[in-house]
């Protein structure tokens, strides 16, 4: 399982989100990251983040839980090193950017949809007052003392 600069690597990784979000090229909340590996030998996996051991992993499958809020925003090395008996090493190396909860972004977006609804309530209530005016001046005109002798007649 010795990395070979010219071959494929035998390690890959899988970022599944539990809770929390994506946002563009940042993530926010709590994840997991299993390594994928091509064959099933290793015994071990550590996970480091930003070159710091943060578990040693030694029973399959194999996989580090952690949550964003515990870290800075901003970009963060991940680098995982799976090992078989033979002492071999497979590592892959990701970057990904933390980035804050956007409140910003809800924040703009409660308040553009709360002026639409303002408008089209205010369009509406327009509406139904012109149109009610309008009956009412219709029924005033039909109901004009001469038609009130015709029909009785």
């Amino acid at each position: 399982m010795l990395l070979d600069a010219s071959a494929e690597s035998p390690l890959s990784l899988e970022w599944q989100k539990i809770n929390g979000f994506e946002f563009r090229s940042g993530i926010n909340g709590e994840w997991t990251i299993s390594p994928l590996l091509k064959d099933n030998t290793t015994t071990y996996v550590e996970f480091c983040f930003d070159n710091e051991l943060k578990l040693n992993d030694t029973v399959p499958p194999f996989s580090w839980t952690f949550n964003t809020a515990d870290y800075t925003e901003g970009n963060h090395l991940v680098e995982v090193i799976a090992y078989n008996s033979e002492g071999e090493t497979a590592v892959v190396n990701e970057e990904r950017s933390f980035v804050g909860f956007p409140f910003i972004f809800i924040i703009g977006a409660v308040l553009f949809c709360s002026i639409v609804f303002a408008f089209v309530l205010l369009v509406t209530w327009y509406i139904i007052k012109e149109k009610a005016q309008a009956r009412r001046i219709a029924k005033q005109s039909s109901s004009s003392p001469d038609d009130l002798n015709i029909k009785l007649l």
